[in-house]
């Protein structure tokens, strides 16, 4: 499978210091200069307020043809797979369960694992969140 990567998103923990933070800056020039956009999202907690915050970043990309945006979690299990399913619920119309279904099968094809609600405790903590990324 082949993607026309176009952006780079990177949740990050609030607290970076030393390495780990020159790290994300080698990171974001290292994009930079392959003409890929970077953006860094504060992970306070993993709540809806970081969720809301990395939803804004996606709505502030042009409009995605058959570009790609790669998103970027410490573990590469919540965050970024909550994020895709709020995508897919929000913008693309699927249901919320669909959704879920979506982003965990398509981490099997590749032997991956994708935990969307996880950092959400339940269903319903997600869907509020959701709500709350939702408004205007």
């Amino acid at each position: 499978m082949c993607f026309n990567l176009s952006m780079l998103i990177l949740f990050r923990q609030d607290i970076l210091t030393g390495s780990t933070e020159t790290a994300a800056k080698g990171l974001a020039v290292t994009c930079h200069g392959q003409g890929l956009g970077f953006r860094q999202v504060q992970e306070k907690a993993p709540n809806s307020e970081t969720l809301l915050a990395a939803f804004r970043e996606l709505e502030s990309l042009p409009k995605l043809q058959e570009e790609s945006v790669v998103l970027v979690c410490r573990d590469g299990r919540s965050m970024s797979a909550a994020l895709a399913v709020a995508w897919l619920t929000l913008r693309c119309g699927q249901s919320l369960d669909s959704s879920v279904d979506a982003v965990v099968e398509s981490a099997k094809q590749v032997g991956a694992i994708r935990c969307p609600l996880e950092a959400f405790e339940n269903r319903e903590a997600f869907a509020a969140a959701l709500s709350k990324v939702h408004e205007p």
